[in-house]
């Protein structure tokens, strides 16, 4: 996998790569799999210095050739509740079939 990610004051723009080997053996006239390939990018946002929010897009492909790529968009919120504390909320919204439809997290991290 490669990612990047360059900042801009208090602008981040990011991208990333993965590659996923398979290597399962197909199974002659029902399953053929693919290794996969994942891209990904968005752009992230310092709106204060505890709070960082960011919108991206994902897409990869399934390991069945006969699936679909999967996409979505999310947002993502993190914020720094004190010096050791902060929390997370995360939101994505599939736009291929093959994704789900709707996914969310919200976590509470300690940091040592």
């Amino acid at each position: 996998s490669l990612s990047a990610s360059y900042s801009i004051n208090r602008l981040n723009i990011f991208a990333g790569y993965n590659f996923t080997m398979i290597n399962d053996d197909d199974i002659p006239n029902l399953v053929t799999y693919q290794n996969t390939h994942a891209y990904s990018g968005g752009l992230g946002y310092h709106m204060t210095p505890k709070w960082y929010t960011s919108a991206s897009y994902y897409q990869a492909d399934g390991i069945y050739t006969s699936m679909e790529d999967i996409k979505n968009v999310s947002l993502y919120n993190f914020y720094s509740l004190d010096k050791n504390w902060f929390t997370s909320l995360s939101y994505a919204y599939g736009l291929s079939d093959s994704a789900s439809d709707h996914s969310a997290s919200l976590r509470l991290g300690y940091a040592f």
